[in-house]
């Protein structure tokens, strides 16, 4: 018995129910290839440009890797659209979509060969260099041309598809520069307050630096702010134009950390347990291998204050970081206070005595 297709005939909307069908079996073949190349790429491919010399063919390929299936969708739909019929008008509004979608694809595809480059050929390079300097620049110049790469997407996309002349505008933005240039004289002070870093080099990611009252850890220089993590791990957002234009010390390249301090005694101690004070801060500081012995710590008794008597300490620490800084000299307070409890050396804390005359 033979059977009857002649239902595939019946017109909906302008279209057979074969073209219908027709239309959903391209899409759901192109999704289906798309699907396999991604597996041959994934599996086979990307595992054969492994053994390879270059880097290039395991760029390209990780970078096609997902794009592969928006476009062979896109494709399947272009062919789809070949045996139905929506009307001209619609026909024409899908195919510029199908355009636009195409071409944000391809920045897609181009940003992840952005990304690809960066990370398998540009940072090793930079990891190899002396200089710190590319480690700031390199996230920069990345994320520079992947936003030039998207703008000329959507001018193409605005000038190609849908007939918008970006001419105008753009003559336009040059005209307004100026008035957007005082707009944003700040923004733009940042900037150069970045190109200052950059070129300058006052600190690197990474260094412990100090200005302002304020100490951090350098996460980020970016094209207007600094990203710092200051010791209680608040991250702070600072323009680099506050930055360029303050006195700024680098902690991590300082040869070593000078520390001083000044304890307070109570009036009533002795002149010999000022002299065994001064002799427990030295030992301290003497048995503490990573202080510099050469000169040795300086422990003097240098002022009458009105509530105490002081005696003056400094010492370097051999290691400049911050963090390694604040945990050595940790060690020498508790142990100052430690001794001077044993030996009974009491500090002095603000106070008035008040003399009455009959």
């Amino acid at each position: 018995m033979a059977l009857d297709f002649d239902f595939l005939s019946t017109v909906y909307f302008g279209n057979t129910l074969l073209q219908y069908v027709s239309f959903v079996t391209i899409l759901i073949a192109s999704f289906v290839f798309g699907k396999i190349a991604n597996f041959v790429i994934k599996n086979y491919l990307s595992q054969f440009a492994k053994y390879t010399k270059s880097k290039l063919d395991d760029i390209f390929l990780h970078a096609i890797e997902t794009p592969l299936l928006f476009f062979v969708l896109l494709i399947g739909f272009w062919f789809a659209l070949e045996v139905v019929d929506f009307g001209v008008g619609a026909e024409k509004t899908l195919q510029n979509l199908i355009g636009a979608a195409t071409m944000l694809g391809f920045a897609w595809f181009l940003i992840k060969l952005v990304d690809g480059f960066v990370r398998e050929i540009v940072l090793p390079m930079t990891r190899k260099s002396a200089s710190r300097l590319d480690d700031q620049l390199v996230p920069v110049i990345s994320r520079g041309l992947k936003i030039i790469v998207v703008i000329v997407a959507l001018i193409l996309i605005a000038d190609t598809f849908f007939g918008i002349d970006v001419t105008a505008p753009l003559v336009g933005l040059g005209i307004g520069g100026i008035a957007i240039a005082f707009a944003a004289q700040q923004t733009i002070a940042d900037v150069f307050g970045g190109f200052s870093i950059f070129t300058s080099r006052p600190f690197v990611v990474g260094e412990w630096i100090a200005f302002d009252q304020t100490t951090g850890m350098v996460e980020q220089v970016g094209i207007r702010t600094t990203r710092i993590r200051t010791s209680d791990q608040q991250l702070l957002t600072v323009p680099n134009s506050k930055l360029a234009s303050s006195v700024i010390t680098n902690l991590t390249e300082t040869a070593k950390r000078r520390v001083t301090m000044d304890l307070g005694l109570v009036y009533g101690t002795p002149s010999k347990k000022i002299e065994q004070a001064k002799q427990i801060i030295r030992n301290i500081l003497l048995s503490v291998n990573e202080l510099e012995k050469d000169p040795e710590p300086l422990v003097v008794f240098n002022q009458f204050k009105d509530s105490s008597i002081n005696i003056y300490v400094q010492y370097f620490i051999l290691n400049p970081d911050w963090p390694f800084a604040q945990k050595i000299k940790d060690r020498v307070n508790t142990q100052i206070k430690t001794e001077f409890e044993k030996a009974k050396i009491e500090f002095a804390f603000p106070t008035q005595t008040v003399y009455l005359k009959k």
